[in-house]
């Protein structure tokens, strides 16, 4: 066995290890990163004062647009996924309403809308 194939191995072992852990904390995951996403994030980027154009662009639209999507793929295997899709958008609506301006709460139902969309495309779980 060469050296790449040795890389390879130990790639497909962590990645095997990584997928069993999402696996058993699955929800966990998904609850702290919303946590984070959306009371952390606004806290800090309200510390550093960042421009308002900066956290509309980056944030609202790229950071969260990415997480409501992956969202909406990571639910599709847990029990009750349904009412996990509102999860993010409920993190978020309390992080914006105690850091960011009041016109951004619409941005909840877009993601949640972005995580249904992904939600549904994705094939059931078997």
């Amino acid at each position: 066995m060469d050296k790449n194939d040795r890389i390879r191995q130990q790639l497909n072992e962590l990645s095997d290890f990584m997928n069993e852990l999402l696996d058993r904390y699955r929800w966990q995951f998904i609850l702290s990163i919303s946590l984070i996403l959306g009371i952390l994030l606004p806290f800090v980027v309200e510390l550093v004062s960042l421009n308002p154009a900066w956290r509309f662009g980056l944030f609202l639209l790229v950071v969260n647009g990415f997480w409501s999507a992956w969202v909406g793929k990571l639910i599709k295997p847990l029990p009750y996924n349904g009412i996990w899709l509102f999860a993010w958008p409920v993190c978020f609506l309390i992080g914006n309403w105690l850091f960011y301006p009041k016109y951004s709460y619409i941005f909840a139902l877009v993601y949640l809308g972005i995580s249904y969309m992904v939600y549904g495309k994705e094939s059931p779980v078997k």
